[in-house]
């Protein structure tokens, strides 16, 4: 597959820093190296923190030559309060998403905006309610 130059390519950390945060099993530093060693050049930013912010996500970024592509945020949509709540969740994100170097505007960060796991949902795919 031949990809343009306005098409590029990025890998979720892979749930690092999720189920472990304060003492994840790989670091972010250690992550981002193996990422750019494996001829990776973006990255998905795990939780909002794991591979830091402001500064010190652009020290790491930098060093390694790996651009953020963006974050998953939860938002709770079908509970008013929940959503209200998340929505402090996504301005922290786009604050991260704003501090990260890009070398091109066309691939600034974005958040995936997505509704966390509803087991009534699950039950009905596809369905509405």
């Amino acid at each position: 597959m031949q990809l343009s130059e306005r098409t590029r390519l990025a890998g979720a950390p892979v749930n690092y820093g999720i189920y472990h945060a304060a003492d994840p099993f790989v670091g972010p530093d250690d992550l981002l190296a193996s990422l750019a060693a494996d001829g990776y050049t973006g990255v998905d930013s795990g939780p909002i923190g794991y591979l830091g912010t402001g500064e010190t996500l652009a020290r790491r970024l930098t060093a390694t030559g790996i651009r953020l592509a963006g974050g998953w945020v939860d938002l709770r949509f079908a509970d008013p309060d929940g959503f209200a709540e998340d929505l402090a969740q996504l301005d922290a994100a786009l604050d991260v998403f704003a501090a990260a170097p890009v070398d091109d505007p066309r691939f600034t960060p974005r958040p995936t905006l997505a509704c966390p796991g509803n087991p009534a949902r699950l039950a009905h795919p596809g369905r509405r309610g």
